[in-house]
């Protein structure tokens, strides 16, 4: 009979040793806590900066006082050459990328990757440059078929992979069942990064979704929209629209969980500062209040 690793674990009913044989199973890695473990943080999210480049993105980033950010794969890392963040394998890069956090007083502990390589080889270097940078999670929309390989490399690298959800009609992962359904028998390095704008976009109930991925959250991309129901509609500062951003904040204080609120705009102008420093408002008057 034919069995692969999970269906072998799982046929041992989580008692760690098969009886009359001394097999001992492989223990299932610690759930990925967020950078601090007891705390809730803003995260920026550079594609609210993205007609920058990194290092610029980082400069503001640390101007607005956030100490965490989300980079992206195909931000260009200066103004002065093509290079970007992607360029896993190039030490250089790593270098600059380094210290230009370092002299910015900013942690990257997320990267949003817009796809992996097809094989385990080839995704050797991107877990390798993050474990080298301190990433902590890769934000991803991978195509369900990959699951299974990126699962084994998250364990052997302990580096977190967060599905991320675009509106219904954009995104394989739009509703937080299917996410759950991808995860829920794997390893604890598989969780979700819900984008709750989306999310409002397609129509959801953003506290009950938030309920389905309990205990699966690793971040968020928190936005406040003009229209819930609209999957056009646009984005305003944090309790500018009309997202019921409370019950976010509700729910997650009620799952007591550490979390990375990540700020992210995607059709603002070209200096979003304004804005983000609403959202950093509202969230120090509002956000921590309800988490006590």
């Amino acid at each position: 009979m034919n069995t692969n690793r999970r269906s072998f674990i799982k046929s041992l009913g989580g008692l760690g040793i098969l009886a009359g044989t001394g097999l001992t199973t492989f223990a299932q890695p610690a759930p990925p806590k967020p950078v601090s473990e007891s705390s809730w943080n803003l995260t920026m999210s550079l594609y609210s900066f993205r007609n920058l480049d990194f290092e610029k993105a980082v400069e503001w980033t640390s101007g607005l006082g956030i100490k965490f950010c989300e980079s992206f794969a195909w931000q260009k890392i200066s103004a002065n050459d093509d290079e970007k963040v992607d360029a896993w394998k190039s030490t250089n890069a790593k270098k600059r990328i380094k210290s230009v956090l370092d002299n910015c007083g900013v942690k990257m502990v997320q990267c949003y990757i817009g796809s992996f390589a097809k094989d385990k080889d080839g995704n050797r270097p991107i877990f390798e440059w993050a474990k080298e940078l301190g990433v902590e999670t890769f934000v991803s929309e991978p195509p369900f078929e990959s699951l299974d390989m990126l699962e084994s490399l998250c364990d052997e690298y302990s580096v977190n992979i967060a599905l991320h959800n675009h509106r219904k009609g954009t995104s394989i992962y739009w509703s937080p069942e299917i996410v759950l359904e991808q995860i829920k028998s794997r390893s604890k390095r598989l969780g979700a990064c819900p984008d709750t704008g989306h999310w409002a976009r397609t129509g959801l109930d953003l506290a009950e979704s938030l309920k389905v991925l309990q205990g699966r959250i690793f971040c968020l991309h928190v936005k406040d929209i003009v229209e819930p129901g609209n999957p056009a509609t646009k984005e305003l500062p944090w309790g500018d629209g009309k997202t019921d951003l409370v019950s976010i904040f509700r729910e997650i204080a009620r799952q007591k969980t550490a979390m990375n609120f990540g700020i992210e705009y995607e059709n603002f102008g070209s200096d979003t500062r304004p804005d983000i420093k609403r959202s950093i408002a509202y969230f120090n008057d509002v956000a921590l209040k309800i988490k006590g």
